[in-house]
């Protein structure tokens, strides 16, 4: 069995299938992983990303953890389909509330991948907690405005150091054309 204490907002990745029990006098272990686990023992699949907002001791059996500097979902999720951070086939409303949209935490640049099946218009818009304020960001295309003119994918790299939150919009949908949306965070010390 090996014991580790995890550093709050810190990212680790299992190196193999393993169930984390938490340290006698530790928090619980609810907020372990960026989904909702139980709060004992807990199995942990191979290649997790294991994320915790308070320092956290945990014995593992099996495999255990290793600090993961690498890029990272913006959406935590087992499987593509569910690390999108868009699916739609309309226009999308700008986000006005500071729980909209995807957490920047830990994140310096940001890379976007937008795949469409049709002509559309999306734009970025971020959130400052320092503000409160959600602001179009007129750095990408014109205006702000990403535009396709027809089907296909399209990834964007932007420096969002510095902010809180992100959301796509799809700001033109006129076909009702199908579009997803995914966001990479690149670690702050690593962009």
């Amino acid at each position: 069995m090996t014991t580790l204490t995890l550093a709050p907002n810190r990212r680790y990745r299992t190196t193999g299938a393993t169930t984390a029990t938490k340290a006698v006098g530790s928090t619980d272990l609810s907020g372990l992983a960026q989904s909702a686990i139980g709060t004992a023992a807990v199995a942990i699949a191979d290649g997790t990303e294991v994320i915790t907002s308070t320092p956290l001791t945990v014995s593992f059996t099996g495999s255990t953890l290793e600090p993961y500097a690498g890029q990272f979902s913006l959406l935590a999720g087992a499987n593509v389909n569910a690390r999108r951070i868009l699916v739609t086939s309309a226009t999308t409303a700008a986000p006005t509330l500071a729980t909209d949209g995807y957490s920047l935490q830990g994140a310096g640049l940001t890379i976007i991948d937008v795949v469409t099946a049709g002509a559309i218009t999306w734009q970025l818009y971020t959130y400052s907690a320092t503000s409160g304020l959600w602001q179009l960001d007129t750095s990408l295309g014109t205006s702000g405005n990403v535009a396709f003119v027809g089907a296909g994918s399209s990834r964007t790299e932007v420096d969002l150091r510095g902010l809180d939150r992100m959301a796509v919009v799809v700001s033109v949908n006129a076909g009702g054309d199908a579009v997803q949306a995914w966001a990479t965070g690149v670690p702050v010390e690593l962009s």
